[in-house]
């Protein structure tokens, strides 16, 4: 069965804090690592017609979720946070 996304520009759901976990890599000087952080704030999404912002007109549909903060605690106890703009994201 297909799945049946909300209509565009619909509200889609929100993600509550520390619901959603993201994995987040980086290299330095040849050196790779990565950690799991998960959502600090919550997440609201919507769906959008392509054609709306910056969902290209091909994609027919898009998801697009507010502004919201990541947050991961290191080995040493030091916490940081990532903040991410609005986004849109291709389905």
């Amino acid at each position: 069965m297909a799945r049946k996304w909300p209509r565009p520009t619909e509200a889609a759901g929100r993600v509550d804090p520390d619901a959603a976990r993201f994995v987040l890599g980086a290299t330095v000087e040849g050196q790779g690592s990565s950690v799991q952080a998960t959502n600090a704030t919550g997440i609201d999404l919507r769906m959008v017609d392509g054609g709306t912002g910056d969902c290209a007109k091909r994609s027919g549909a898009c998801l697009q979720s507010g502004p919201f903060t990541i947050a991961y605690q290191d080995e040493a106890g030091l916490p940081w946070t990532l903040t991410l703009p609005a986004l849109t994201w291709q389905l």
